[in-house]
């Protein structure tokens, strides 16, 4: 759903299964704390496109390789209607960058790595599960209170 005043209307849980931040603080000599590692970014990058939820996902999984944790970026999809895990995807690295955005079309899904832009054709067994039809019109409602 959506909201125009960015209320939390749904949740959809992820496949990663880290529940709680891995935070490591140290305290200074002058009693500052500080991190003494930086965080782990779980998911740096997401897009929604036709009810899917692209995301990026920023941890290996239990069952990844760590070579091809080294040499992918992997995508995990999900149904926006539904909140059910579609499936993964791996998307090559190109030299040592790793993916820093993504936008997916109909018919396209476009990576940046590091100052390269590189277009991937969307499948047809992931293009079947976009989900078309007219768009919904806000409610007018608020626009017509006095």
């Amino acid at each position: 759903g959506t909201s125009r005043n960015l209320e939390n209307i749904d949740k959809i849980k992820t496949i990663d299964t880290v529940s709680i931040s891995k935070i490591r603080v140290v305290q200074l000599k002058d009693g500052r704390k500080k991190m003494s590692a930086p965080p782990v970014v779980l998911n740096p990058n997401s897009f929604a496109h036709r009810g899917l939820l692209f995301i990026q996902s920023g941890t290996m999984g239990r069952y990844e390789s760590r070579d091809l944790w080294n040499k992918n970026d992997i995508v995990d999809v999900y149904d926006t209607e539904s909140s059910k895990y579609w499936g993964s995807f791996y998307v090559q690295r190109r030299g040592s960058k790793k993916m820093s955005q993504l936008l997916v079309t109909d018919q396209y899904l476009f990576v940046l790595a590091g100052k390269q832009i590189t277009s991937y054709r969307i499948a047809q067994t992931l293009a079947r599960n976009f989900k078309h039809g007219e768009s919904r019109k806000p409610d007018q409602s608020r626009h017509n209170k006095q």
